[in-house]
């Protein structure tokens, strides 16, 4: 076999390798390896984290406090339409809260959540006798009577 056959051969074996069995594929995923492996990769600190926290936190609280101001200046306004003198001066609004949501009282209600109709502030169902230790066998004891 001359040397340019050889060549020939051997070029084309190495072709058939690289390009029909998937080798080349192999190649370039270990070249890839090998770049990143000199990456820097920023990681945020969890101070940064925790100082974004308090911000929104801190938004939320003047969210609460613009709303309760405005919820206090319309009541206010209301009593000063009616009048001082009506009503005996009897604030009509005392230990009222704000409505969730308003719409037509003669409208069915639908609501789109099985929580629609509670308040935001409910405390619900105290189940915490119900999960400590020694009342939970007497519990279930007493139902399959």
């Amino acid at each position: 076999m001359k040397r340019a056959e050889f060549k020939k051969l051997f070029k084309e074996c190495i072709k058939e390798a690289i390009i029909e069995e998937g080798v080349l594929s192999t190649i370039i995923s270990e070249v890839v390896k090998g770049l990143n492996v000199g990456q820097i990769v920023e990681a945020k600190s969890a101070v940064s984290e925790q100082v974004q926290k308090e911000q929104v936190d801190h938004e939320l609280q003047k969210e609460q406090a613009k709303r309760l101001h405005k919820l206090r200046e319309t009541k206010q306004k209301m009593l000063e339409a009616i009048g001082d003198n009506s009503y005996n001066g009897v604030d009509l609004f005392e230990g009222t809260t704000a409505m969730t949501r308003g719409g037509d009282p003669n409208a069915v209600a639908s609501p789109s959540s099985p929580l629609a109709g509670v308040e935001a502030g409910d405390s619900g169902v105290d189940i915490s006798s119900i999960v400590s230790a020694g009342a939970m066998s007497k519990i279930w004891q007493q139902m399959n009577k």
